[in-house]
């Protein structure tokens, strides 16, 4: 067997013994020509993509393994991912970063015990799903707040361990159990956290780093240090968004040293992520995972390499036009001295070219069928990746430029219409997230939610940071905040809304 590529050898060597299958998955890993016709030239040829994918498209057959329980290809992949990012153990997750983040939470709950879990406010979503699906009960820590990067900037050590001396610890409830980092931010901002693994082991507390953005951290001197080389306990990449692999995988890591400080989190892990992975992994998936290790641990990241030079090539030429600033780190400022920007992270700054984020995006993609990752009011974000080169770079030169030239000093689009919200209000805790989230709810208009106790997550889109989440009470601030975001054509999304409407419902606790 290929020692290097054993799960895409596995999957060749059952795909070429032209089976007879008479196991799911239903489509037999045939085609559906000439069943359907009628098609159009171009929906045929994605229609065939997927035709030609279903070939290895298969399930837990004799040979391919069992992610739940792996010890023969899918192991193998497993053990080059734990080499490639130098882990403890390492897991390949299939349903995104998310499932990574939430077993992470559970498996602190079952290793340790009740508690607590600071949570920055800029968490992602699938962190606030994994405090109400653990127990673990969040104490909220705002960090610094920057327009100029994007909103909310990585946390410090500084403000942990002020929220970890602010709890008074009358029981076992109240000890902090794990600290959550975000780091790198969407807009590609990342600290060093040496600091804050060492705060939160002094408290005995374990460091779990949501590191979606940063797969790639650590392959290149360029790039901020991977949070395994700081002392993470447990880091989840998305794999999929720096990485080569598909929309919807992931890897979870144990760092090193983990397992010595809490005895039994490796297998706590394990059973968290049989818990909240599926049972019927996708094949196709798993194999991309390994074609993105791959990439990562052959020939020195050269994939990286490409990326990171050719990124800052094109901030360089980018930088070259009317109006366009790419957002670079200012170490004068106080609170960006210790720093890193990812390079393939380009945040443009379109404030001196006075057009709005969401109107430069729509001339972007109209014109030049440029799509952003992430549209600011007053700034897009760029992925640049290894896949990229000089067609896709010449192509976003000119689009900027022709940008420029159709919105120099904003006479088509003035900016202050687009104008930042700025932080959004700190609401007040008057219950526990669980107890709220699982209590009776009711909807109501947002304008008569003054005084009532949320049972919603709502988050407004861009950057994604909530600004209520259920236990917290509705306020004036915080109804007018979400109706100016809702006003100036930001998505407010929650359990009672859907992004665009006019109306916002949210549920409240009865």
């Amino acid at each position: 067997m290929d020692e290097r590529r054993p799960l895409l050898k596995a999957l060749s060597d059952y795909a070429s013994s032209k089976p007879i299958r008479m196991h799911m998955p239903g489509h037999k890993g045939r085609g559906t020509f000439p069943h359907v016709s009628g098609l159009d030239p171009q929906l045929r040829w994605a229609w065939e993509v997927l035709d030609q994918a279903r070939v290895l498209d298969v399930t837990e057959c004799p040979g391919l393994d069992n992610l739940h329980y792996p010890k023969g290809c899918i192991r193998q992949v497993e053990e080059r991912a734990k080499e490639t990012f130098g882990s403890l153990c390492s897991y390949l997750l299939i349903n995104g970063a998310s499932c990574g983040i939430q077993a992470s939470f559970m498996a602190v709950r079952m290793c340790l015990g009740e508690g607590k879990v600071i949570l920055p406010r800029n968490t992602h979503k699938s962190a606030i799903s994994a405090a109400v699906l653990s127990g673990l009960e969040p104490v909220w820590v705002w960090p610094e707040y920057e327009e100029r990067y994007g909103g909310y900037l990585p946390l410090d050590s500084r403000r942990v361990t002020q929220a970890i001396k602010s709890i008074s610890k009358d029981s076992k409830a109240d000890e902090v159990r794990a600290v959550f980092a975000i780091n790198p931010t969407y807009c590609g901002f990342a600290r060093e956290l040496t600091g804050l693994a060492e705060a939160a082991h002094s408290e005995g507390a374990m460091l779990i780093v949501d590191e979606a953005h940063g797969t790639h951290f650590g392959f290149h001197r360029m790039l901020p240090k991977s949070a395994l080389k700081c002392g993470g306990d447990v880091v989840v990449h998305g794999a999929h968004k720096t990485g080569l692999s598909f929309t919807q995988t992931g890897l979870l890591h144990v760092g090193e040293g983990a397992e010595e400080r809490f005895p039994g989190i490796v297998s706590s892990i394990e059973e968290c992520l049989r818990t909240v992975q599926s049972t019927s992994p996708s094949y196709l998936l798993m194999a991309s995972l390994e074609q993105a290790i791959d990439v990562l641990k052959e020939n020195d990241a050269q994939w990286v390499k490409n990326g990171v030079d050719t990124a800052l090539e094109l901030t360089h030429r980018l930088q070259m036009i009317p109006g366009i600033s790419v957002g670079e780190v200012d170490v004068s400022e106080s609170s960006a001295h210790d720093l890193r920007h990812d390079p393939c992270r380009i945040f443009v700054d379109l404030r001196e070219l006075g057009v709005s984020g969401p109107k430069a995006a729509e001339f972007l993609i109209s014109k030049k069928a440029i799509y952003p990752e992430m549209v600011g009011p007053s700034y897009v974000v760029l992925i640049w990746t290894g896949a990229d080169g000089q067609e896709e770079m010449d192509a976003l030169v000119s689009g900027f430029e022709d940008l420029s030239s159709e919105f120099r000093m904003g006479a088509n689009s003035p900016l202050h219409k687009y104008c930042s919200l700025g932080e959004s209000p700190r609401p007040n805790v008057c219950m526990g997230l669980r107890e709220a989230f699982f209590s009776p709810a009711e909807s109501i208009p947002l304008e008569s939610s003054d005084g009532r106790i949320s049972a919603d997550t709502l988050i407004t889109y861009p950057p994604g940071a909530p600004i209520i989440v259920p236990g917290e009470m509705f306020d004036s601030k915080i109804i007018n905040y979400l109706l100016e975001a809702n006003n100036m054509g930001l998505d407010v999304l929650g359990r009672g809304i859907r992004g665009g409407d006019y109306m916002l419902s949210v549920y409240c606790v009865k």
